[in-house]
């Protein structure tokens, strides 16, 4: 009996431990990446390499991410990355004064927010 207890300690203890440390992956939305709303917290930003990032449950002002997937061009479809759970980092809002001065390409909008570009977004890497 104790060591079943034990193997099942050493299990639980190795979840864990696998789920603290799970991998965090990175994207930045640089610089000519354009944005298409889908819907509430849903946007499909396409990177001037054309790489695709949708984005799901996203929230600029809380700067959170839910479910994050990165499809690459070449081959048209493949995915790159997934990811769930995730931060955006520190961002620098723009009026629309401020943006009109600035080429298009150094912002997006993201409801009706101007935000100023790179933008990265970290999140846990699922398989």
């Amino acid at each position: 009996m104790k060591r079943s207890a034990s193997v099942l300690l050493v299990l639980l203890v190795l979840v864990l431990c696998c789920t603290a440390f799970a991998q965090k992956k990175s994207i930045t939305l640089p610089p000519g990446t354009t944005v298409e709303k889908i819907g509430a917290g849903h946007f499909k930003f396409t990177l001037p390499n054309k790489q695709v990032v949708e984005v799901q449950n996203f929230d600029l002002k809380r700067g959170t991410v839910g479910m994050v997937s990165i499809v690459d061009p070449q081959p048209p479809g493949k995915p790159v990355l997934a990811g769930k759970q995730g931060t955006v980092g520190q961002v620098k809002k723009l009026t629309q004064k401020e943006a009109k001065s600035l080429p298009k390409t150094s912002y997006i909008e993201i409801d009706d927010e101007v935000t100023w570009l790179p933008i990265t977004i970290t999140v846990e890497a699922v398989k």
